[in-house]
């Protein structure tokens, strides 16, 4: 009998986020951070530094940046978000929508 899957293989180690329109800085390959799971869910970090794709409080998805991974991701904000709730579903799993931030307002 096949073994069953392992969870960390289901767990991407490399997101590639296209964001070309709005938020260009949220754009770009974010490798797995192996040792750190905040709010129960893996983390993200943008090659370069500066952005990480992380599970808010609220159990959404967020691109955040250095306010965020300040307050150890324990907060559901950032420049970037799915609005929908993922269930532990991957980034790359969840169909959306996804929106972007512009001061209190956020746009599909």
């Amino acid at each position: 009998d096949p073994e069953p899957p392992n969870e960390v293989d289901a767990i991407p180690s490399m997101l590639l986020v296209s964001s070309p329109n709005k938020q260009t800085s949220c754009s770009g390959e974010y490798d797995r951070v192996a040792d750190e799971r905040p709010n129960g869910q893996p983390l993200w970090e943008k090659r370069g530094g500066g952005r990480w794709l992380y599970s808010g409080t609220d159990g959404r998805w967020y691109i955040g940046g250095n306010k965020s991974r300040n307050k150890d991701f324990r907060c559901a904000s950032g420049f970037i978000y799915c609005s929908q709730q993922h269930r532990s579903l991957m980034p790359d799993e969840i169909s959306g929508p996804w929106e972007w931030g512009q001061g209190l307002l956020w746009h599909k």
